[in-house]
């Protein structure tokens, strides 16, 4: 198996003091058939009053919150993870990754695009994703700052520009459209930068990875964190405060191959 050491760092300031400040965390990789951890460490300031468990998608997280007033938050998640190849067994995927979601809602200028060759004899799901990943990536331009978190596929396509949140929504929609149980998905990769989005196929017997934002299939090296049917079900970081404040967020990550 291949190990990578990995750093996830947050720092939010705000203007003025907030209280009654409560936190949902999904920063911790997810354990599953292809990838397990072998160290693992959660540095959150003690005010902070936080319980573990899983939501509804199965996916790790970290909740709780505090009501002492502060005026900045830091936390730190690090550790080692040691992957296979990325393909995680599910013998009975929720049909609910099979249909439109909130941010995956096909447009008709979607549901026209032509993807060549996705409907040629004995294409598997995993051969058709591969083709509609190819063609997201040719149609989309990277812009960072060009959308935001509750973005939808059908507007990112219509602007033909986005991030990796968006390249990942526009492949579950068109996914979903041929017929292909597909997911997002969130983690690390490797280097220095923020946090990626790609897409788990369902291919008949387990989930596998294509990241559309670089158009190219996951065999190792992408840090799971969460899944959902899209972006909103497994953010990263997700918190409600009390104050008449602004916030400035800092994210830095960096993933080193062992």
């Amino acid at each position: 198996m291949l190990r990578f050491l990995y750093n996830y760092q947050v720092i939010t300031s705000f203007s003025s003091a907030v209280t009654t400040h409560a936190l949902m965390l999904r920063c911790q990789p997810a354990v599953n058939t292809m990838q397990h951890i072998d160290e693992e460490h959660l540095v959150i300031p003690h005010a902070f009053r936080m319980n573990r468990g899983f939501d509804a998608y199965g996916n790790r997280i970290i909740y709780g919150g505090t009501m002492i007033p502060h005026s900045s938050l830091a936390y730190v998640s690090s550790g080692i993870v040691a992957q296979g190849e990325y393909v995680i067994p599910d013998f009975s995927p929720a049909p609910y990754y099979r249909i439109p979601s909130r941010l995956t809602i096909p447009s008709k200028e979607m549901e026209e695009t032509v993807i060549e060759g996705i409907e040629a004899a004995g294409m598997t799901p995993y051969d058709k994703a591969l083709l509609i990943s190819k063609k997201v990536n040719s149609m989309i331009e990277y812009c960072p700052l060009s959308t935001g978190i509750t973005t939808t596929a059908a507007e990112a396509f219509a602007m033909k520009k986005g991030v990796c949140q968006d390249y990942a929504h526009i492949m579950v929609s068109l996914c979903r459209l041929h017929g292909i149980t597909a997911r997002y998905a969130n983690g690390f990769i490797i280097g220095e930068g923020v946090t990626h989005a790609w897409v788990e196929v369902y291919d008949g017997y387990a989930w596998r990875a294509i990241d559309p934002t670089h158009d190219t299939f996951i065999y190792s090296g992408y840090i799971k964190l969460a899944h959902g049917r899209d972006a909103l079900d497994c953010t990263v970081d997700r918190g409600l405060f009390t104050g008449v404040t602004s916030q400035k967020t800092e994210i830095s990550v960096t993933v080193v191959a062992l």
